[in-house]
């Protein structure tokens, strides 16, 4: 699915569209992190005018909003990781 696309026949399979289609699956699944993330981006983009940097800033930011708007989502939280930290390692 994935690789239909992002390189989909209509475009001879040129040009991509995975980052769009990434971002509205998060956009169904995490809306306000989501937006958050794509608002930060864009300003970073702005300000910086360097894409690389703003897409690292944006994914930053996107991890650390789902984090807090949201710590309840299996894999997002630390506490597991922590807990076996402490009773396994130490």
């Amino acid at each position: 699915m994935w690789l239909v696309t992002a390189l989909p026949p209509f475009l001879k399979f040129e040009g991509g569209k995975g980052v769009a289609t990434g971002l509205g699956v998060f956009m169904v699944m995490l809306p306000i992190e989501t937006l958050i993330a794509v608002v930060t981006w864009f300003t970073a983009g702005k300000l910086l005018k360097v894409s690389s940097i703003s897409s690292l800033i944006g994914l930053s930011v996107s991890f650390g909003s789902s984090y807090i708007i949201e710590p309840e989502i299996s894999g997002i939280g630390v506490q597991h990781y922590m807990d076996y930290l402490i009773h396994n390692i130490l």
